[in-house]
Formats: C-alpha cells, structure tokens, sequence
C-alpha cells in the first residue's frame, strides 16, 4: 500500500538486513529473555524469505505477532500461517467501505482484497485484530469500522495518533483526525 499517513519512508529494502542477520539478531534476543517478537514493515509479506524467519522466531520460543495490511493474504499465505500459528495478526485497516480505504491507501481494490484476506485468516480460525489508524478521512466511519470487523469475528482497535515519517517528513501530519 501507498498510505499517504504512515510513519515508514517509502524507499524499501535501504536499510534492510539479510535473512541471516535477522536470524543471528533473533537468537541474540532470545538469548536476552525476550517473550514476544512482532514481524511488521511496511509490509512483511514482501519479504520472500518471510516465512523462514518467522519459523526461525517460532523455533526460538518467541509469541509472534504479525503486522500486516492483509493485502497478499490468499488461500495458501492463511494456511502457512495456520501452521506458524502466531500469537495474533494485525491487519492494517482504514475505512468501512472501498471508497474510503482505497483512497486511504492509494491501492484501488485494497478494501476488497484485504477483505478476502482477512476471510482467509478466520477461515483457519486464527486471531485476527483489524488496527484503524483514525484520520480525517475515516474518523466518521469507526462505528461502521467496529461493525464490520464483529461481523468478521475480528477484535478492531483504533489508534489517533498519526505521526511524522521516521525520516522526519511531516506530511502525514495532514491527516490527523479533528479534536472533536
């Protein structure tokens, strides 16, 4: 997704380590007593080396939690999770209706398709959190967000805070919700 709000610099793989420098860093934390490891991005599922360093996580005792926007998510991506069984998934989600998450996320058929992943995920019974960042563009919607992520059997949370990009550009700051 292109989110015009989100907090990561657009320019991917820059500063990304190699599968082998996250698994060495992993054993390390482990080492260190760490319980619970969040895989996030951007987008992990980008990653075509995902699913090795998530077991590489599973194999060292960590409670994983997966952050993604749910965008990649088919039939197979919700049955090798169903075999990783995470802790939890946390689906990035931004409107009740495409109209709104599609402009939000600058993706047109992002509503539909992460719709279908999230359906994936339940299908195989797996926790599924829908995460809301609130902005002005969906701040009238979070009712309708909360009702559909129930008719899901989803958990949703909403987050108000929309911050600068870690490489200080205050853009997104454009789309924080009202103080209202």
């Amino acid at each position: 997704h292109k989110c015009t709000f989100c907090y990561n610099c657009p320019e991917r793989g820059r500063r990304e380590m190699s599968k082998e420098q996250i698994i060495e860093g992993l054993g390390k934390i482990a080492d260190l007593g760490c319980v619970f490891l969040v895989l996030t991005g951007g987008e992990p599922l980008t990653r075509p080396d995902f699913f090795d360093i998530a077991w590489a996580g599973k194999k060292l005792g960590f409670a994983l939690r997966i952050y993604t926007n749910g965008y990649l998510i088919d039939d197979i991506v919700a049955r090798r999770f169903k075999e990783l069984m995470p802790f939890e998934l946390e689906i990035s989600f931004h409107g009740s209706n495409a109209e709104t998450m599609d402009k939000l996320t600058g993706v047109p058929g992002s509503f539909d398709r992460v719709i279908q992943g999230i359906k994936n995920l339940r299908k195989y019974d797996l926790k599924v959190n829908m995460k809301c960042p609130i902005t002005k563009w969906n701040q009238d919607e979070l009712r309708d967000i909360k009702a559909l992520a129930d008719s899901l059997g989803c958990h949703a949370a909403f987050d108000p805070v929309i911050t600068p990009r870690d490489d200080g550009d205050t853009s997104p700051l454009a789309l924080q919700a009202d103080k209202e």
